[in-house]
């Protein structure tokens, strides 16, 4: 059976594929990296360039996706807009996990947990701003209960103090 990852080994595969994402990529064999964002589509010469990212936050053993982006007043007015950005959102998780493989040669375990959330900002009478998250649980069981590391820290240090003090040259009578 494979050993299972700890928390740091996920964390440094998770900042490698991070390292490798920004705009304009591209992988080993010098094809341009597809994440599923909107800057990933071509574009006609007469196409405004759009302005869209992610990027990964950690909170105890959960992992938040945030996604970014500039978008048209008129798409924000659709009426599958949320769900729109709910599955780009679910495709960047569809990316870091395939990233995630290829980095490390683990599975990387990603269970959405709590509520997607999204936060638009009107910009000017034509474009807005628009900011979504979601948690999803890394699926690692080995986060071992911080209590118990502390007894063993301390164990540690009374058994290390208890030894300066048995004896001491210097104890003036």
């Amino acid at each position: 059976m494979a050993e299972k990852a700890n928390i740091i080994d996920v964390l440094n595969g998770i900042s490698q594929v991070m390292a490798n994402v920004h705009d304009g990529a591209s992988d080993e064999k010098g094809e341009r990296i597809d994440i599923g964002l909107k800057r990933d589509k071509e574009l006609d010469i007469s196409d405004r360039r759009m302005m869209d990212g992610f990027r990964v936050q950690f909170s105890g053993k959960n992992v938040i996706l945030k996604y970014h982006a500039e978008v048209k007043l008129s798409e924000v007015r659709d009426n599958k807009f949320e769900t729109n950005l709910e599955s780009t959102i679910a495709e960047v998780a569809s990316f870091l996990k395939k990233e995630y493989k290829k980095q490390t040669g683990r599975a990387l375990t990603l269970n959405k947990v709590g509520e997607f959330n999204s936060k638009v900002e009107i910009m000017s009478r034509h474009r807005a701003w628009v900011t979504a998250n979601c948690a999803y649980d890394l699926g690692l069981d080995d986060l071992s209960n911080p209590e118990s590391k502390t007894a063993k820290l301390d164990k540690k240090v009374t058994d290390f103090l208890s030894k300066g003090r048995k004896e001491n040259p210097h104890k003036s009578e």
